[in-house]
């Protein structure tokens, strides 16, 4: 089960894929092989059911706190936003949990898309004065603005990096009506779509991007968290504003 785990914290998927059925066969009942099963599994229906199982195995896994993410993720995902707050406030209850920030965002999220505005205000603020070292603190700053909200100025500005950022290309269209339509359809499941025109060689074309960061770090950690579970190709560009 080490060696399992050892192939999950170094995402050697492959070789977790290779071993996990002889795995599974000496430990049918251990948590951690229906986490591991559900997060290889690529049928989202089938997965979220491997992972509630997870969820009300004894002892509990040692990954208990990734399947209250994904399924507070999947439920964002479908529009049960009601159901993915409760699955990451029960995420809340893990203070050791890297995941434990960014699943407040997602919370907050959710609260954003429920329509409950003053709420949304009070949350999106409380997560920028509280969890500075966010990768999604820029997005959360962008919300809470367009909800009229004011940013407190102690907290860092969007226009420190000189004028640049790091965004999340999903694809490039020479259409701006196939852009712009799929950017509609990224609306459903990320926050911050944005088509935007560019010039190469001489040639126009429309690039889809999700989100704005500071880093490439924090781009990259957020693509891992809300991109790669829907989609497999995309990349972190530098864009200027």
């Amino acid at each position: 089960m080490e060696m399992l785990k050892g192939y999950f914290a170094e995402q050697r998927f492959e070789e977790l894929q290779n071993t996990l059925p002889e795995a599974a066969a000496i430990f049918p009942n251990h948590p951690n092989i229906a986490f591991y099963q559900a997060y290889l599994n690529v049928h989202s229906d089938s997965a979220v059911a491997q992972y509630k199982k997870v969820l009300s195995a004894k002892p509990p896994s040692d990954h208990l706190d990734q399947a209250l993410m994904r399924l507070g993720q999947y439920s964002f995902s479908i529009g049960e936003y009601k159901r993915a707050r409760s699955y990451l406030a029960a995420l809340f209850k893990f203070p050791r949990s890297s995941l434990r920030d960014d699943a407040q965002y997602l919370y907050c999220q959710c609260v954003l898309a429920e329509g409950l505005l003053d709420s949304a205000r009070i949350f999106l603020n409380a997560f920028i004065q509280n969890i500075n070292q966010s990768p999604f603190i820029d997005n959360a700053i962008l919300d809470l603005e367009s909800l009229g909200g004011a940013v407190s100025p102690a907290k860092p500005s969007r226009d420190e990096n000189g004028g640049f950022y790091y965004t999340i290309q999903i694809a490039s269209y020479k259409s701006s009506a196939e852009a712009e339509n799929a950017g509609l359809k990224l609306n459903r499941l990320f926050s911050h779509v944005e088509v935007v025109k560019r010039t190469l060689g001489g040639s126009r074309y429309w690039a889809v991007h999700v989100g704005k960061f500071k880093s490439e770090e924090k781009a990259e950690r957020y693509a891992e968290l809300y991109i790669k579970p829907h989609l497999k190709e995309y990349k972190i560009v530098e864009h200027s504003r």
